[in-house]
């Protein structure tokens, strides 16, 4: 017999948000702040949704907050997100040249140099086991309503990108780890990338790469889809409203038997989609906004 579990958990943001310190190397994943919409979420027994803001010289926990149509809105120098707990919607708004010039006294100029995240992140409580899954089915509407370059002049396509991009992670957990509520990013893991928008390309294509050289990285395989397997031919645009419903089962199957060959797992056995994250990544300077709703992984498995 087969059952469904939406891995994802408070799909609708109503728990409010832990927000994690601004370096990735120093702050790691401790959380500095609880953005709880001023009292008005749901107080969760254990942390649910995490938002990332790294390398950002601005940190949220500074952030204004006010209630507008039942929406709630935190905004700072660089940054804003708007949330509705009525249908789960999260609105992200980011200037990452306004970061730069902070940062840098300039736009990025260098791939070696850290750039602007701007990520919501979730652990999942109850890892689901990869021998385990019949299917893996991921949910998102979302659209790209701004992309702005705020620096033409010293635009590099092969540095300089705007980028809404959503991870899963498979990681393999060590003898006596099963359940264990750890870290999701500690131990041996690949990332599996569903890229949404990049605005060098309405088409994005598969790719694997291993996350290195620059300050941060993990140094662990991203193994990344078309975006053409879950959105058609024609790719992502700015401006349209989609719907993404599709089985990543297939493809993390192949994503493991790549690591397997390449040494980076040493089998299937002990594989777990322990974590996601989902939201912009800016290594050149722009000013964006985008839409997210029906976040949903729902994992179907044999008992």
């Amino acid at each position: 017999m087969s059952h469904r579990y939406d891995i994802i958990i408070d799909p609708y943001f109503k728990s409010g948000f832990f927000l994690q310190g601004p370096s990735p190397v120093t702050d790691q994943r401790v959380n500095f702040d609880y953005l709880d919409y001023e009292g008005r979420s749901v107080v969760p027994s254990e942390k649910v949704w995490l938002m990332s803001q790294w390398w950002t010289p601005y940190p949220f926990k500074e952030a204004s907050f006010k209630v507008e149509d039942e929406r709630y809105i935190y905004q700072n120098e660089s940054r804003r997100c708007d949330i509705d707990c009525r249908n789960g919607e999260f609105v992200f708004e980011l200037n990452s040249g306004s970061e730069y010039k902070a940062r840098y006294g300039r736009s990025r100029n260098s791939s070696n140099e850290p750039w602007s995240h701007f990520l919501l992140e979730q652990d999942f409580h109850y890892p689901i086991k990869f021998r385990k899954m019949q299917a893996l089915y991921g949910s998102l509407d979302f659209a790209i309503d701004e992309v702005n370059n705020l620096d033409e002049i010293h635009y590099d396509p092969e540095i300089h990108a705007a980028q809404f991009l959503w991870y899963i992670v498979i990681k393999e957990c060590k003898k006596g780890e099963e359940g264990k509520k750890e870290s999701p990013l500690d131990g041996n893991f690949i990332w599996f990338g569903v890229p949404i928008y990049d605005s060098r390309f309405e088409v994005i294509s598969a790719q694997q790469k291993m996350d290195l050289g620059f300050e941060g990285a993990t140094s662990s395989l991203i193994y990344t889809l078309s975006n053409q397997e879950y959105l058609g031919k024609e790719g992502t645009t700015k401006g349209k409203n989609y719907s993404i419903y599709y089985d990543f089962l297939p493809h993390i199957k192949k994503a493991i038997k790549y690591a397997i060959k390449n040494g980076i797992f040493k089998s299937e056995k002990d594989l777990f989609v322990s974590y996601m994250n989902i939201g912009w990544e800016l290594p050149g300077s722009f000013h964006v906004r985008s839409r997210i709703k029906n976040l949903r992984l729902e994992a179907i498995c044999d008992d």
